[in-house]
């Protein structure tokens, strides 16, 4: 039993390493854009904060403390933001992610 199970399905192990690769440079290539995504949707870190905060809390404790809509559109913003910055890690790997990957085969 030399290969790994991987193999045994047929995936190219040296196209996986160069595909989390490239991820891995698009990632940090795009640090720019989630600083702009963050810009638009919080005003400042504070209110980020919160949003993580409303985030762990039971929506039903903010639903007795009256926070309901407050919780519910900072959890909508965090959302946002981490969504629109996976699509645009995505969407830039499937443009340009085989040619990045090239570089490493």
């Amino acid at each position: 039993m030399d290969t790994l199970p991987l193999e045994q399905l047929g995936v190219n192990m040296e196209s996986l390493q160069a595909s989390g690769i490239a991820l891995g440079i698009l990632a940090v290539l795009n640090i720019p854009v989630y600083w702009v995504l963050f810009k638009v949707l919080f005003e400042d870190f504070s209110e980020f904060s919160q949003a993580v905060i409303y985030w762990f809390t039971p929506d039903g404790w903010s639903f007795l403390r009256g926070e309901w809509t407050e919780d519910f559109f900072a959890e909508v913003k965090l959302m946002a933001w981490g969504g629109l910055s996976a699509l645009a890690v995505g969407t830039e790997f499937f443009i340009f992610g085989a040619p990045i990957q090239s570089l490493f085969n």
